[in-house]
């Protein structure tokens, strides 16, 4: 059994959760912590596993490292035979040994009678006595999570439907998602008229700011800098300095949210205007150079976009934003570019016969980067759940926990 949980901390009872193998007609209805018989498996609250059967008192294991009452954590039972291991966020906390086969066997159930946490993502696979599952079904892949952050290009001004009315699924992170296909879930965070620098109409102001750092993403796409250079912003000598730690900090907090997080720096486009309160001429001489020292200050990889829309006005109808054409255009080159260092997303490995506990097998996999297959390029895996199946950098897998005919996997090119 397998159970997501976040223990209501307003509720006292020791018993966060209970994984509760029933037996001999009991149903743990009649007390607050497993009475009646059976047995159970509980995280206490302060992050402690515990184990009880029918003849035994409690048995408590070490305290849960990182464990934290205001997260989401996960418990999984998982028993064969008369063996019994408890694993809290996908470590092995607790592993009991019982004596008695009843005890041991049953139907798998929640007790929450005097528990208000929240529950999800609750599953029930059934093993036979080698531990293979009797039904195999392969949860979700889950997605890559990948989140646009920038001004009102970002947003998508300009982007007019033959109605003349900005129609979203025609901006460049709306066509970059169909591009990267359905492996990703891409959300949009850009918001018109925002800037990196701290102070008035700052992007870090924003509430869309914190929705995007408590979204995790592992990819970001962030380009902010057009609305940096209006003259009544950019201003003093130091004002450069200015630019590049305030935008320092926001690619930083992306890190701390995520510290696996990919981040590409997309310069800021060619601006066509030439009036003095926003002169073009300021992103080519002053915006851009900077933009470049930052991606590299911060380890980010660059997009230079400024030099893909050079000498393209016809990309930019009113000389700041593109038309839904030049959304197009932009998210093409995005995607070529980004997906010279991320190239496939998650996927799954199926096998032909099921791969039992410890064995191995190899997975054979293929990437295609704008419909062409890249045989010359080296792939890097990486497991999603290594509590199920470990995966080595040559593609060998092999089965952890249990027998598995599919397991999910990520592949890229660095």
């Amino acid at each position: 059994m397998s159970v997501d949980f976040k223990r209501n901390t307003a509720n006292y009872n020791w018993l966060t959760l209970v994984g509760r193998v029933r037996y001999g007609g009991h149903t743990c209805d009649t007390a607050n912590s497993g009475g009646g018989g059976g047995f159970m498996a509980t995280v206490q609250r302060e992050g402690i596993s515990a184990f009880r059967n029918i003849s035994v008192n409690y048995r408590t294991g070490e305290p849960i490292s990182g464990y934290n009452d205001n997260l989401w954590h996960n418990l999984r039972v998982h028993y064969v035979g008369m063996v019994c291991n408890i694993y809290v966020d996908y470590k092995l906390v607790y592993t009991y040994i019982g004596t008695d086969h009843d005890a041991l066997g049953g139907l798998v159930g929640l007790q929450s009678r005097n528990n208000t946490g929240a529950y999800s993502n609750c599953s029930v696979t059934a093993l036979d006595i080698n531990g293979n599952p009797t039904v195999f079904a392969p949860s979700e892949i889950k997605k890559i999570k990948v989140a646009t952050v920038g001004d009102s290009i970002t947003y998508g001004a300009g982007a007019y439907n033959e109605q003349n009315k900005i129609d979203a699924s025609l901006t460049y992170p709306a066509r970059l998602s169909e591009m990267l296909g359905s492996g990703v879930e891409l959300r949009n965070f850009g918001i018109a008229g925002r800037k990196a620098m701290k102070g008035a109409d700052c992007f870090m102001n924003e509430p869309e700011y914190k929705a995007s750092l408590e979204y995790k993403p592992d990819i970001v796409y962030v380009m902010l800098g057009t609305n940096d250079i209006k003259t009544v912003f950019w201003a003093g000598s130091d004002i450069g300095d200015k630019y590049k730690a305030d935008y320092t900090e926001l690619i930083e907090s992306y890190k701390k949210a995520n510290p696996n997080v990919k981040i590409f720096l997309m310069t800021s486009p060619y601006l066509y205007v030439t009036d003095p309160s926003m002169p073009g001429s300021r992103v080519e001489e002053e915006l851009v150079p900077l933009q470049h020292e930052i991606a590299k200050a911060t380890d980010c990889t660059l997009i230079d976009v400024f030099t893909a829309t050079t000498g393209k006005p016809e990309m930019f109808p009113d000389k700041i934003h593109p038309s839904a054409d030049g959304y197009e255009e932009l998210a093409k080159f995005v995607y070529e570019q980004s997906m010279g260092h991320v190239a496939a997303i998650n996927k799954s490995a199926e096998a032909s016969e099921p791969v039992k506990v410890g064995e191995k097998a190899n997975v054979k996999a293929s990437l295609t980067l704008l419909g062409k297959k890249l045989d010359d390029m080296k792939i890097y895996y990486s497991s999603e759940d290594e509590s199920v199946a470990t995966v080595d950098e040559n593609g060998t897998v092999t089965a952890v926990a249990r027998a598995l005919r599919k397991c999910a996997l990520r592949w890229a090119l660095k």
